[in-house]
């Protein structure tokens, strides 16, 4: 690419919205100190380039509007300095690479109006950093990560190495009314079945949660343990009677 050559230390790259076509020029890597390459809304066609990745320095890419083909390429993974990654309305096809998202940056990642199918990843919802993602208008499958904020009740974190669950577990253990009047425990009511249908009712929702469908509850085993639950707080309720 003549431009990388005459204009070494080329830094933006803003073109869009014209009528340019033709492939994206392969040789763009030799850029390397470019920081934005804008040149969405044109006539592009063809792959993304691979090289793509080795421009350490981007921070800003937008190809969105053009007719560009092919799947998204893996490289794009050694962008650590990536902010904003727009693709959206192109042709673009196959499934989402899953080792591709150790974007530490990124903020905004648009890639609606294309024809990518397969799941989602669930490493790109690790970036904490991510602020918007679209990717409407595909053909995706699939299910999403029911806690998107990089834990789930069987991660480490609390004292211990215990996660969420076996947290939740203990509680009958760990549980000390600050307040009878929160509960609303009143004389010859039994303060620990209180502390045990509360944990009950936590489990059981953690149990709905389970991050594989197959671990979840059937809808008929739910009713019957919140029944279980309210016969038991019933129970209490009339002891206090």
């Amino acid at each position: 690419m003549e431009l990388c050559s005459h204009c070494p230390n080329l830094q933006g790259l803003y073109l869009s919205h014209n009528q340019l076509g033709g492939h994206l020029p392969s040789q763009i890597h030799y850029c390397r100190d470019l920081v934005a390459i804008s040149l969405s809304y044109n006539k592009f066609v063809g792959s993304i380039p691979k090289v793509i990745g080795s421009l350490e320095n981007l921070e800003m890419l937008y190809l969105g509007g053009n007719n560009l083909t092919g799947s998204i390429p893996p490289t794009v993974g050694n962008l650590s300095r990536l902010q904003e990654f727009y693709g959206e309305t192109n042709n673009l096809k196959g499934s989402i690479p899953s080792d591709s998202w150790h974007l530490p940056n990124l903020n905004i990642l648009n890639f609606e109006g294309n024809n990518l199918t397969g799941p989602i990843p669930k490493q790109i919802f690790n970036i904490s950093s991510l602020q918007g993602i679209s990717f409407s208008q595909n053909s995706l499958s699939g299910n999403l990560p029911l806690m998107i904020t990089r834990k789930k009740p069987t991660d480490e974190m609390f004292v211990g190495g215990a996660d969420m669950r076996q947290w939740i577990a203990s509680l009958p253990d760990k549980m000390d009314v600050v307040d009878d009047g929160l509960l609303r425990i009143e004389d010859g009511r039994d303060v620990t079945v209180m502390q045990t249908i509360l944990s009950s009712i936590l489990e059981l929702g953690l149990r709905c949660s389970a991050e594989l469908p197959d671990e979840r509850l059937v809808i008929k085993d739910v009713v019957a343990k919140v029944n279980k639950i309210k016969l038991a707080l019933l129970g209490n309720r009339n002891r206090g009677v």
